[in-house]
């Protein structure tokens, strides 16, 4: 795409702003940088709204302009441990790949954005600038992943593994509020307190598939914990937990009773 006029906003470039170092306010925005970042990550079916996006998020990128959106850490619990257990490690990193192309693309569909591989885990977000989220629609994507790793990498680990431990499994952290869209070495990637708070959340999940919200998402579906219990048989919990930061936060823990929601997927 061809750049489309004059505009006096920074250009990002590896980390540095193009239109300081030249001295000049006025410069010609590449929105094709813009474009180039976006499509690492962006959701399936986002050219047709391309210039939405475009219009949006160069608002936001690279600016100290925060952008409410709900964010997932997720943790692949004993992952250290199934590596060392198995019997290929080409296979190991082979088994990984594929389970993290698929959380992408999950996400993807869904309308998310993957943010990166960790290493043990992921990182998504999903952009709710002026809208009221729809959880359920969320959790139907939170449903869906744990489904993923249950029925597609849980076996396969196993039959890669010399000793299978016990614990093995996905944990998830969700947090919600204002983060920033930044260019960090060449590439797009978030940064805030709903990411420090999903992290944190899913490092104080106790047992493997558990998802565990914070405190700016999680008061929200408590106050709405009987409709969500009785129409979709998700409960919501508060609970107290020791995190790294505190001997005990506020913390809660969304159990589904059923699976019927990824069903409909």
């Amino acid at each position: 795409m061809k750049a489309t006029g004059k505009k006096k906003i920074p250009v990002i470039v590896d980390g540095e702003d193009v239109a300081a170092k030249s001295g000049s306010e006025e410069v010609e925005f590449r929105e094709e940088n813009l474009l180039d970042y976006l499509a690492k990550h962006a959701p399936f079916g986002w050219e047709k709204d391309q210039e939405k996006y475009l219009q949006l998020l160069k608002e936001y990128l690279d600016h100290e302009k925060p952008l409410r959106m709900i964010v997932l850490s997720a943790d692949i619990r004993m992952s250290t441990f199934l590596m060392q257990e198995s019997v290929s490690f080409r296979k190991f990193a082979q088994i990984m790949g594929r389970f993290i192309d698929r959380t992408a693309t999950l996400i993807e569909k869904s309308g998310g954005w993957f943010d990166k591989f960790t290493g043990d885990g992921f990182l998504a977000y999903w952009l709710k600038p002026e809208e009221t989220p729809d959880y359920v629609e969320f959790f139907i994507v939170r449903q869906t992943l744990l489904d993923t790793f249950k029925e597609t990498g849980m076996d396969i680990f196993r039959k890669n593994c010399r000793n299978f431990p016990a614990g093995v499994g996905l944990s998830l952290g969700i947090d919600a509020g204002d983060a920033y869209m930044v260019t960090m070495a060449g590439d797009l990637t978030i940064v805030g307190p709903p990411v420090v708070g999903a992290v944190r959340m899913v490092s104080s999940a106790e047992k493997p598939w558990e998802t565990v919200c914070n405190v700016f998402l999680g008061d929200t579906l408590f106050e709405d914990r009987d409709s969500l219990l009785a129409k979709y048989q998700i409960e919501v919990r508060r609970e107290y937990r020791k995190t790294k930061e505190y001997e005990e936060q506020e913390v809660y823990p969304i159990i589904f009773h059923n699976r019927f929601l990824t069903k409909n997927m």
